[in-house]
């Protein structure tokens, strides 16, 4: 009967047990679970570390870039307001020397309308002094021709007088007009004498 008594017993340690380990199973279960989560997001955890890391590491070397981009560029904007201002001056410099050029423009076209108007004063002395010269010169052509004129007529007299007075002098035996002395000359110091 012991024997029997004791293995409803054991029956019931058997069973307790049994649901102690079934009833501690889920916490067994749960613990593993847990640890199996835990190491997961541990691994997951690194991994988002390592993200980050790769994340940040490119965050700084992108904002590197940046900087010296920005550097870069402030560089550039510096030399090109530098060049720009070069620039300004030199065009107020060519402005400047235009003023100058357009003055010294302005005094030439002065100095040549003058020099116009003293040629154009020139050019009438010029026709003028042609015209006075072609004058002078017709009246030249008419004086010598009357000269000529006069001449061939006094050569012309003269050989009729010469024919004339040879002629009355043999008629007559007397030149016909007595031959008159040659005037005196008026720096020989003769006075009042006249003829």
């Amino acid at each position: 009967m012991n024997q029997v008594s004791l293995r409803p017993q054991a029956l019931l340690v058997s069973h307790v047990l049994t649901c102690m380990v079934l009833t501690a199973c889920p916490f067994v279960l749960a613990q593993e679970t847990l640890s199996l989560s835990l190491t997961e997001e541990k691994k997951v955890a690194a991994c988002r570390l390592e993200q980050e890391k790769e994340l940040v590491a490119k965050s700084a070397a992108k904002r590197e870039a940046l900087k010296e981009e920005i550097q870069s560029l402030k560089h550039e904007r510096d030399e090109s307001l530098l060049q720009l201002e070069h620039e300004m001056q030199q065009a107020e410099q060519l402005w400047a020397q235009l003023g100058e050029a357009q003055e010294g423009l302005a005094v030439l076209r002065r100095e040549l309308q003058g020099s116009e108007d003293s040629l154009e004063g020139l050019r009438r002395e010029v026709v003028d002094a042609h015209r006075a010269l072609g004058d002078e010169a017709l009246e030249k052509d008419m004086l010598q021709r009357s000269n000529a004129e006069l001449r061939a007529a006094v050569r012309k007299a003269e050989q009729e007088k010469a024919r004339y007075g040879s002629t009355m002098d043999w008629l007559w035996g007397v030149p016909l007009a007595p031959k008159l002395p040659a005037p005196p000359n008026p720096g020989c110091g003769r006075k009042g004498v006249s003829y």
